[in-house]
């Protein structure tokens, strides 16, 4: 008991850490810095084309990879630390937070008009924010996100926006194509990053994949369905990627548009909590 206590305490002291998922997520954290260096540099030499811009976004796409699998790894090793969850946290503010803010700041809000551009700074202000208090809520398990998310997960709001700029550069979406598109891209992208970011901090509830389908049993089908969306993710990204972004959020919003609509009804043998 006592030499048990002696190496714990010997360990807090030389502060000894697990170095392969913690490994994982400083690759996060690299992505993120580097896609925001890749979108001042495109800003810097004054070339916003959104090919040049991809390979920003195609990092913040790396780091949510890395950010899964450091997970995985701290799982499977059981290496699972505290530090590893503020070093995981860091790396998602700089990666889903601070980096797309920058990243549509160059992209989209450098282009927009006089008027509606004195909000670009503010609005990607916020989004970044959003994300910090997002993840410092998750931290301290304010809500319980066992099974389901207390809003959008900081990695999918960063999807969203990246979806956004791969429709365009690979063709799928071009904003001068007529006045509409024109006029939503011009005055509605600030507002949507605001919307993003609130959705991060609200407390409408959205599914976690992770934690509902990967670690359960499920029929051979659902194999065959993960392997056709990785085909078609390595010959298509422009439009897969898109596609499960914005379809997980699309989704969570009509769940919870129908749990607002049709809420659960109580079960008979369970007490009413509410009070007399």
């Amino acid at each position: 008991m006592k030499n048990n206590l002696k190496n714990k305490v010997k360990d807090k002291v030389k502060g000894k850490i697990h170095i392969l998922p913690n490994l994982v997520t400083a690759c996060n954290l690299v992505m993120g810095v580097n896609a925001i260096m890749l979108s001042l540099a495109a800003l810097a030499a004054n070339d916003l084309s959104p090919k040049r811009l991809t390979k920003a976004a195609m990092c913040v796409f790396l780091g949510m990879i890395f950010d899964v699998f450091d997970g995985f790894v701290a799982r499977l090793t059981k290496t699972s630390s505290r530090f590893g969850m503020e070093l995981d946290s860091l790396a998602d503010l700089v990666t889903f937070g601070v980096a797309p803010a920058v990243l549509m700041y160059v992209f989209v809000l450098q282009g927009i008009p006089d008027p509606v551009k004195k909000l670009a700074i503010p609005c990607c202000m916020v989004y970044a924010c959003c994300a910090a208090l997002r993840l410092a809520r998750f931290n301290a398990q304010i809500e319980d996100e066992g099974k389901t998310f207390s809003g959008i997960p900081t990695p999918e709001a960063a999807g969203v926006i990246i979806s956004y700029l791969l429709l365009i550069s690979h063709g799928y979406l071009d904003p001068d194509a007529n006045y509409v598109l024109s006029l939503a891209h011009n005055f509605l992208t600030p507002f949507a990053m605001v919307g993003l970011g609130l959705l991060m901090v609200a407390t409408v509830r959205f599914p976690a994949p992770a934690k509902q389908i990967v670690w359960q049993r499920h029929p051979f089908v659902y194999l065959v369905l993960i392997v056709f969306l990785l085909v078609a993710l390595l010959y298509r990204p422009g439009l897969v990627l898109p596609f499960i972004f914005v379809g997980y959020l699309v989704y969570g919003l009509l769940q919870a548009a129908r749990r607002a609509l049709f809420p659960p009804k109580q079960k008979e043998n369970e007490p009413d909590s509410r009070e007399e």
